[in-house]
């Protein structure tokens, strides 16, 4: 459940930067019109966009099973042995120098990050809703003018310039307290701040305290706010002026008046909107956009079809993170159905977390279910040796994916004292089997004989821990270690070692590439 949360956030948070260059990129196409667009269309169209890139990455999740399997972007390029390894995911080192795969965080390292950000993002949300509380109370302690259904207008002598907000379920417009005595400039202003009411723009100014607080850290999100702003300040004038009350050139003299000086601007709280929000360049825009308004939409067809463009560039995007984060996702449900042919051979698998993972590892990523097509090919091609030697020692032939976790299916080298050939036994296990391993001959680099010897250790494993989990840890890192392990545990149970951190994890990658093996529609394109 955890990690599946943290998935969600990850997306949304590649989602926020894709889909923030997407509509900033259209936007100023936009505005380079010679009628540009209704900034009240584009508004709702930019808050939709920001709507989907947090619920897209959920919603995908609803989606019937086989829609999540579809072909994702694997991780970076990586070649030979590397690609192999990476490919099933095994993360241990057994004792005697075998190689380490692709490196993964551990859990404590994961674990730290995790607290870490929950800290940040409760830091950063008790200080922002402290300001909305701070705001709150301040609005209640103004003396009211007028009360119209659910607004409210009051006057203050500490705000420099007209606001809005909202808070203890009404709304508010809050005047300075001069202002009142210059009819001229108040009712335009009023409007202006009623206006943000009409758009929602204060409830979604308190709802982009919630999601700085949630993405704190995230580089593209003041640029979000800042579209929006843009986008909310032009929506409003626009609305003022087509109203026809007020005059588009007196307005302009207006807006000058409430953005200068930069106090001003500097005082709009949090949680709040004003027409003094505006940065020169915005200022700039507003003032062009009410000389140039036309009291008709300019390039319908135009305006939809490049919103439209946007909304589905984003939906690609959409496609694309959740691709690259692991877009086929297989349960423990479809796991403990995958798992019944192999308990037909002798080899049990639960479908515990541990294993749904490491499947997932696999399935997830297309650079890695290549990697595992390639070595199901080279395991085809030997399989009738590895079936006989397995079934003179009564091992699962399933456990043949122990050699795709160890090497790919590849004869490799290897070095002097470590792991080498097919099941890359190092030197004192291929010795203790009978095999010849010195200078200028290693007989681990002969499949037939490499195969009976792998077959052996496993059978004596098994013989001496009576689990095949624990004789495959065994495998991989060394039997005083298991032993170790089991004694400092107390327990036999090798799932609840690995959960300790007491094992690695190699039991766990070795039985997923054996459901993947004998599933090969999991590693389809």
């Amino acid at each position: 459940m955890i990690a599946a949360l943290a998935r969600i956030y990850l997306e949304q948070s590649a989602l926020l930067a894709l889909g923030w260059l997407v509509f900033q990129a259209g936007w100023a196409w936009a505005r380079r019109w010679r009628r540009p667009p209704l900034p009240g269309r584009w508004l709702r169209l930019v808050r939709a966009a920001l709507l989907a890139c947090l619920v897209l990455p959920v919603g995908a999740r609803l989606l019937p099973r086989e829609a999540g399997l579809a072909a994702v972007a694997g991780r970076r390029a990586v070649s030979g042995r590397e690609a192999v390894s990476a490919a099933a995911g095994a993360g241990s080192v057994r004792s005697g120098g075998r190689r380490a795969a692709l490196p993964r965080p551990s859990p404590r390292a994961a674990a730290g990050l995790g607290l870490a950000l929950l800290a940040g993002v409760l830091a950063r949300g008790w200080l922002g809703g402290r300001r909305i509380r701070a705001l709150s109370r301040a609005l209640r302690g103004l003396p009211v003018v007028r009360r119209h259904g659910r607004v409210t207008l009051c006057a203050s002598d500490a705000a420099p310039v007209p606001y809005a907000a909202r808070a203890c379920g009404r709304a508010w417009v809050v005047v300075p307290t001069d202002l009142l005595d210059e009819p001229a400039r108040l009712r335009p202003l009023v409007a202006h701040e009623l206006q943000h009411h009409r758009q929602g723009d204060t409830r979604a100014s308190q709802l982009g305290e919630a999601l700085a607080a949630a993405f704190f850290w995230h580089p593209l999100l003041p640029r979000w706010r800042r579209l929006l702003d843009e986008l909310q300040e032009l929506a409003c004038d626009a609305a003022v002026v087509a109203g026809g009350r007020f005059e588009a050139h007196a307005y302009s003299e207006l807006l000058l008046w409430a953005a200068t000086p930069r106090e001003r601007f500097r005082f709009v709280p949090a949680g709040a909107s004003a027409a003094s929000r505006s940065a020169a360049g915005l200022l700039k825009r507003r003032l062009m956009m009410l000389k140039t308004r036309s009291t008709r939409p300019a390039g319908a067809v135009r305006e939809a079809a490049l919103g439209a463009g946007c909304l589905l560039a984003l939906m690609l995007a959409a496609i694309t993170v959740r691709g690259a984060a692991g877009g086929r996702a297989v349960s423990e449900a479809d796991v403990r159905g995958l798992a019944e042919g192999l308990a037909r051979s002798g080899l049990a698998v639960p479908a515990n977390a541990v294993i749904v993972e490491e499947v997932n590892a696999v399935v997830g990523f297309a650079e890695r279910r290549a990697a595992f097509r390639d070595a199901r090919e080279r395991l085809a091609a030997r399989r009738a040796t590895v079936a006989r030697c397995f079934e003179r020692h009564g091992v699962p032939l399933p456990l043949a994916a122990l050699a795709v976790v160890e090497s790919g299916f590849h004869d490799l080298p290897g070095e002097p004292e470590h792991g080498a050939g097919v099941w890359q036994l190092i030197p004192q296990t291929a010795r203790r089997f009978g095999l010849r391993v010195e200078q200028g001959r290693d007989e681990r680099r002969q499949f037939a004989r490499e195969t009976e010897a792998a077959a052996r250790y496993l059978a004596l494993l098994h013989e001496r821990f009576r689990d095949w989990p624990l004789a495959l840890a065994a495998y991989s890192q060394g039997e005083a270690k298991v032993e170790q392990a089991v004694e400092g545990g107390g327990t036999r149970d090798a799932w609840e070692l690995i959960a300790r951190g007491r094992l690695g994890r190699y039991a766990g990658a070795v039985l997923a590439a054996a459901l993947v093996l004998e599933h090969p529609h999991l590693l389809a394109e």
